[in-house]
């Protein structure tokens, strides 16, 4: 009776004390985030295109949705007069930011896509947020108030 019931204890400390990967994300710094990213902006959803083919094999290029929008604010990335831009946006991995829906205001960080010197994409970890919301952390207006003091002392 007492082999089995130790025998259970030792397994049960066992999976408790295995090292596990992360579950959450804990979004980068917003100087961070401004340094590693392509472009930062504030803009509103004006499309949102379905992914060329689906799969998690392809490249990224063609299993994100692109999603246009209408640029209200710049930080990095775009010239200050810049009025329309497409972003890449994943939807198939852990902790990715939800779709954006049409109309919708969003605090974008554009990440470089690899081995492609103009587009941008959001996925995994990363500070983008619908702007009338607070998400994983992230306060849109705190932000913009350091993108602000940021860029204008880079200047």
């Amino acid at each position: 009776m007492i082999r089995p019931l130790l025998i259970a204890i030792s397994i049960g400390a066992l999976a408790i004390g295995a090292p596990r990967p992360p579950c959450y994300c804990i979004p980068p710094t917003v100087p961070d985030s401004l340094k590693t990213a392509r472009v930062v902006f504030l803009g509103e959803v004006t499309e949102i295109i379905e992914p060329k083919i689906g799969g998690e094999n392809l490249p990224q290029i063609d299993r994100a949705y692109t999603i246009k929008f209408k640029v209200h604010k710049t930080w990095k990335g775009l010239p200050s007069d810049a009025t329309d831009l497409a972003v890449l946006w994943e939807t198939n991995c852990y902790e990715c930011p939800e779709l954006p829906q049409l109309n919708e205001t969003y605090l974008i960080y554009g990440n470089p896509l690899p081995n492609n010197k103009t587009l941008s994409f959001v996925g995994w970890c990363n500070r983008t947020v619908l702007f009338l919301h607070r998400s994983n952390g992230n306060d849109p207006h705190l932000d913009m108030k350091e993108l602000d003091i940021i860029t204008k002392r880079a200047k």
